[in-house]
């Protein structure tokens, strides 16, 4: 058996330097990757459409068709579609997705994913540089013409007795955006930040939820920053919209970094739709205003865009706040779980939220460590674990949630349960009382 090489990959003044006798792999100032993925009525994960796709340079665009619609707003198309841009220049890009609709048979199309992520590796050439991006739109969109409550089909978790609550995810459309800044000279994150808005429900019963990720060194969003409208037409449907309020510009931090020296940002978008609801629905998530050019934007000044190789760095781990010398300080607050349970489908999709909260006070950075463990549910088997360092920043107050990945399958079971605990507060905050 031939032994594996292993190589090597550094980022010095005139580029990608390889440690080894081998080429260095294909460079450009720009490379793009994206996919897009179908959901299927009874399948426990997403199918792919066609293979993901990397291209280095030049304008990224493409449309896919999920499946037919049977209900869509005016001026839009007969079929659900997929779409991912990014100009030349990767100063302009979005995603969307549109979920298909019909009868509500095995292995019917129902759900789409659009994702795409840029990645950019830049040298500071003025003291003054900066670098922003800028999120303009962000747009969920659902129609639900079919009267009643979600049928046995079409929430098929629901517990027998209880009420509609647990149906929340008949209709579930969501957004997500992520960015990543990075020094190679001094192997620090100079920002790590991201999100996810979801809009989920059937007929009138609507909601809405936004939460930063909680490995997030500054905040990107929260509920508070989308807009829900709710509307009833003619023929007796019920629509929901969530919207943007105001753009959220980005600042990545410049200043630690020295004029001659490198870093990458590394963004990520995606679109997701699952719609069990089918027959006469419509569902819809755009990271852009569906009836413009106007999506995410980036923009810099004082910075030399370089050639950049196409595979993705490693993503370094959170890491937490650093301790407090004097112990805890109230005016930093206390970090503790939103709540004492949670409860989530086993669904295929981004998993279960779990909320961690800072309140009390905001005085400086901290943290506190998160990690599940098992109970009924057995991690590699039910769900993925998930062991990391839930950050908030210095003068922020709020939430921040963490995704628990479940794994699907076609089995009938009763509800299965985990463990999540909260512990190692760093910063000067300390633990409230629902840590576990």
């Amino acid at each position: 058996m031939a032994r594996a090489a292993m190589v090597a990959l550094a980022l010095v003044a005139g580029g990608w330097q390889c440690d080894d006798d081998r080429p260095a792999p294909e460079l450009d100032t720009l490379v793009r990757f994206w996919r897009f993925h179908r959901l299927d009525n009874g399948e426990t994960g997403p199918t792919p459409i066609g293979a993901d796709r990397v291209q280095v340079g030049g304008t990224v665009s493409e449309k896919v068709a999920f499946g037919g619609v049977v209900l869509h707003p005016p001026g839009t198309a007969d079929d659900a579609e997929g779409e991912v841009f990014s100009n030349d220049t990767g100063a302009t890009y979005w995603v969307s997705a549109q979920a298909p609709s019909s009868a509500l048979g095995q292995g019917a199309p129902i759900g789409s994913t659009a994702a795409l992520t840029q990645y950019q590796v830049f040298r500071k050439t003025a003291a003054d540089a900066s670098l922003e991006i800028v999120l303009s739109k962000v747009y969920l969109d659902s129609i639900d013409a079919n009267g009643g409550l979600p049928t046995a089909l079409e929430c098929p978790w629901h517990r027998p007795l209880a009420a509609y609550g647990d149906c929340r995810r008949t209709m579930w459309a969501w957004a997500k955006f992520g960015l990543s800044a990075f020094d190679f000279r001094t192997r620090t994150t100079l920002l790590e930040t991201g999100g996810f808005v979801e809009l989920f429900g059937w007929q009138g019963n609507w909601g809405h939820d936004a939460y930063t990720t909680g490995g997030s060194t500054r905040r990107l969003w929260g509920p508070f920053d989308f807009e829900l409208e709710t509307s009833d037409d003619e023929d007796g449907g019920v629509s929901a919209e969530v919207r943007l309020g105001e753009p959220i510009t980005i600042d990545v931090p410049l200043s630690s970094v020295e004029v001659g020296d490198t870093f990458y940002v590394l963004a990520t978008a995606e679109a997701d739709t699952v719609n069990h609801r089918q027959r006469e629905s419509y569902l819809s998530a755009y990271l852009r205003d569906p009836q413009a050019s106007d999506g995410m934007s980036l923009r810099f000044e004082g910075l030399e865009p370089l050639e950049t190789p196409t595979e993705l760095p490693a993503l370094a781990a959170p890491a937490p706040a650093p301790a407090c010398a004097a112990g805890p300080d109230p005016e930093a607050g206390t970090i503790e779980l939103a709540a004492d349970a949670f409860a989530d489908p086993e669904l295929p999709g981004d998993g279960a939220t779990v909320v961690v909260t800072r309140a009390g006070g905001s005085a400086g950075a901290v943290s506190a460590h998160l990690a599940t463990g098992d109970g009924s549910a057995r991690a590699g088997a039910d769900y993925t674990a998930v062991d990391t360092e839930v950050l908030f920043a210095d003068g922020e107050e709020g939430s921040r949630a963490v995704r628990i990945p479940i794994a699907t399958d076609a089995e009938a079971e009763p509800d299965e349960t985990l463990t999540v605990t909260l512990s190692a507060p760093g910063g000067c905050a300390a633990l409230g009382a629902t840590t576990s």
